[in-house]
């Protein structure tokens, strides 16, 4: 992924300084709220050229700003499917490494990787001078028994993925017929792996609307981002496209969450 920065807007929640000597809010959606955003983005870019000297083209500092397509509340989503989804996360879900500093990785998946190891061990896959062609036969032995011994945990973590990723996809309004279909498609994954004895990871394909869906599911648990419907989404160009000393500026006046993407 292009590392770019992104600033999160909720449109009710930043001050029109551009029209309006007063603190009122904006309340409105769509275009016109993404092109007063883009008249103060401007604004302050000018300033921060006058006081520093610079010049810099606006579409050379920004980049996409956009009404997203899908939302994401991850505190309005089932305790137990993101407490079932958190057991599986090495260092935590990010939505809870900011609320509850939880760093620690499960200690079913520490033992699951003491014995990995010690399944190396045992194939010697690591001893020096052997040739290449008993290299491959030792390594193919490991692989085969090491992924047998994460498969379960593999089809067990999968699951429950799939459960929050269920929840955002109720969150967008898909309906029951397409929650079905994707129970379906989930259903036969982990039964193919755990027949297969696929090993720790599963790596989904889906189509359509939920692999669009999808895509943008993982950049925002991946991130911790949060993403309400009256949100409204500012890209950067691309990566420090966006002064530094700028950053913190746009954040106060939008009251926007900023997030490094890359």
């Amino acid at each position: 992924m292009k590392p770019t920065d992104i600033l999160l807007v909720t449109t009710h929640s930043f001050v029109d300084l551009i029209t309006n000597s007063s603190s009122e809010l904006f309340v409105c959606n769509g275009k016109k709220t993404i092109d007063a955003i883009k008249e103060l983005l401007a604004t302050l870019l000018k300033n921060h050229d006058a006081l520093m000297g610079n010049q810099h083209a606006f579409e050379d500092v920004f980049g996409k700003i956009e009404i997203p397509k899908y939302s994401l509340d991850f505190w309005a989503i089932p305790r137990e499917i993101t407490d079932e989804y958190n057991k599986y996360k090495e260092y935590g879900c990010p939505f809870y490494r900011h609320h509850l500093s939880s760093e620690n990785r499960p200690q079913e998946m520490s033992d699951l990787m003491g014995m990995d190891h010690e399944i190396h061990k045992k194939h010697k896959v690591w001893e020096k001078g052997i040739s290449e062609k008993e290299l491959k036969k030792r390594s193919a032995a490991c692989d085969k028994e090491v992924d047998a011994l994460w498969t379960d945990w593999g089809v067990r973590s999968f699951r429950a993925e799939m459960g929050l990723f269920r929840a955002f996809l109720k969150q967008n309004n898909f309906d029951e017929a397409a929650l079905l279909k994707f129970d379906r498609k989930v259903d036969r994954i982990a039964k193919q792996h755990r027949k297969e004895n696929g090993g720790q990871h599963l790596w989904p394909r889906f189509s359509g609307k939920v692999n669009t869906a999808w895509n943008t599911f993982t950049t925002y648990e991946g991130y911790g981002i949060e993403v309400k419907k009256d949100s409204i989404i500012i890209h950067s160009k691309g990566d420090n496209t966006i002064p530094y000393e700028l950053m913190d500026v746009i954040s106060a006046y939008l009251s926007a969450s900023r997030y490094h993407i890359g």
